[in-house]
């Protein structure tokens, strides 16, 4: 009998109740076939945890939850599966999602006698599940020692912008405001816009046509404002 336990970051999501729903199904069918056998589990618990400004909801399940949407206000969802075989055999899976990437974590916790394989073939089967809910939020949630540095060199582009202003030299002037710029939308966007993991509300629908809007409309004013405003007075001199 061996110990095995498997600790990773989630991959950034959106959850909503159709990959609740999916974790649900799989690992009560997973954890139960995991093993080999068709014994019956001496205990079988299961447990989601919804987590917003107010407190935790904790239910048994994701059909027990009602509203369409989850509150605009929530901060994490736990997802918590156990399955104790005999006093030897034991699988414990948590998927902890979160808007800040750090608490946004997956632990599986296995003691049988393949514990390595049992906990990774999980894992593997998690992932696969995870891969359709992914987006890209992690660019504005780096790890830790990115976000340091980040952090760290933020105070020093604000206050250097409106000191090159003072010295009145174009090409310092340019870089150093567009740097600044750059670091305020950086913070703005991972705090208001995209959060490591975003959950399905009606706030975060509003921000994310928010967002689109916007993204999509700094490209549509870099093709045909100075991309072909370079062609065109390249080609016609006008």
């Amino acid at each position: 009998m061996t110990e095995f336990r498997l600790e990773m970051i989630l991959p950034s999501c959106c959850v909503d109740k159709d990959l609740l729903r999916g974790l649900e199904d799989y690992l009560k069918t997973a954890m139960g076939n995991l093993y080999g056998n068709q014994q019956e589990a001496f205990r079988d618990e299961y447990t989601l945890s919804i987590t917003d400004s107010l407190g935790t909801e904790v239910l048994k399940s994701i059909s027990d939850f009602g509203p369409a949407l989850f509150s605009d206000r929530t901060q994490g969802i736990t997802v918590e599966a156990s399955r104790l075989y005999s006093k030897q055999e034991l699988l414990m899976v948590r998927l902890r999602f979160h808007r800040r990437r750090a608490s946004s974590e997956l632990s599986i916790n296995c003691h049988a006698r393949n514990a390595r394989e049992l906990a990774t073939a999980l894992c593997d089967g998690l992932k696969r599940l995870l891969e359709p809910h992914r987006n890209f939020n992690w660019f504005y949630n780096p790890p830790i020692v990115v976000e340091l540095i980040v952090f760290s060199l933020s105070p020093l582009v604000v206050f250097f912008s409106p000191a090159m202003t003072l010295r009145s030299q174009n090409i310092w002037l340019i870089t150093s405001w567009v740097s600044a710029g750059l670091v305020v939308f950086y913070w703005v966007s991972r705090i208001v816009f995209k959060p490591y993991s975003s959950f399905d509300s009606r706030t975060s629908r509003t921000r994310s046509t928010l967002w689109n809007w916007f993204i999509y409309g700094i490209i549509g004013f870099l093709i045909f404002g100075t991309v072909f405003t370079m062609v065109r007075m390249r080609f016609f001199g006008f």
